[in-house]
């Protein structure tokens, strides 16, 4: 019985002791890695800010970050003794440049979550008439535009009120809802474009809509 109190006390200590050293303990450096490697330096500056924090409530601090900076999907944090702590986190993948005339590009993800701005980019651009959006909208819009923009080459895009319309690169024009399901308004533009090539006839089609039930050739 007294071995099992001796125990007892002597775990208490221990988880008082680690305690405490969570507590006073300061953290001097902070190191950030990515899947790409080396973090954004936005990310790493902010990172910064809570060097010189107790081992605890640097960490509390980083995960709450991490929750809520749009660039990062996720992430965790591991302790390196003496006196630092290593963030390791998932950035979001690039899909899209949102767009209008003036205005730096918004840069969002294949699933519409806006990452960033950007004064310049390489993505796929879409042209925007308006910053009214509803979240739905916005991530519908992306990621159709985006999976559209892997499989044709673009001429010009825009993404109205109700509707986006693309044109393919020497081709037809294409107006899509801003609801319904990706695979299938990509099947169907598939199939139509697909009989348009192969049949013999000389067949001019100006635009194929599909915001009907039934696709709309002019």
């Amino acid at each position: 019985m007294k071995r099992y109190i001796v125990l007892g006390l002597c775990f208490g200590i221990v988880i008082f002791i680690v305690l405490m050293y969570l507590k006073v303990i300061k953290i001097r450096e902070i190191e950030c890695v990515s899947q790409y490697g080396l973090c954004p330096s936005a990310v790493n500056a902010q990172l910064d800010s809570y060097v010189g924090l107790n081992i605890r409530d640097a960490k509390k601090r980083i995960y709450e970050y991490i929750g809520k900076e749009g660039s990062i999907k996720g992430g965790k944090v591991a302790y390196k003794a003496p006196f630092q702590l290593v963030v390791y986190i998932t950035e979001k993948k690039p899909g899209v440049a949102l767009f209008m005339e003036g205005q730096d590009y918004i840069i969002v993800d294949p699933e519409g979550s806006v990452i960033g701005t950007s004064p310049t980019t390489d993505l796929p651009k879409l042209s925007i008439t308006q910053t009214g959006y509803t979240k739905d909208q916005l991530e519908f819009a992306s990621n159709l535009y985006y999976e559209f923009s892997r499989l044709h080459p673009i001429e010009f895009s825009e993404l109205g009120d109700k509707d986006m319309i693309v044109k393919i690169a020497g081709g037809v024009k294409v107006i899509f809802p801003l609801e319904g399901d990706i695979d299938v308004l990509l099947g169907s533009l598939r199939l139509i474009l697909s009989q348009l090539n192969n049949d013999e006839r000389e067949i001019r089609i100006g635009s194929i809509d599909l915001r009907f039930e039934n696709p709309v050739l002019r």
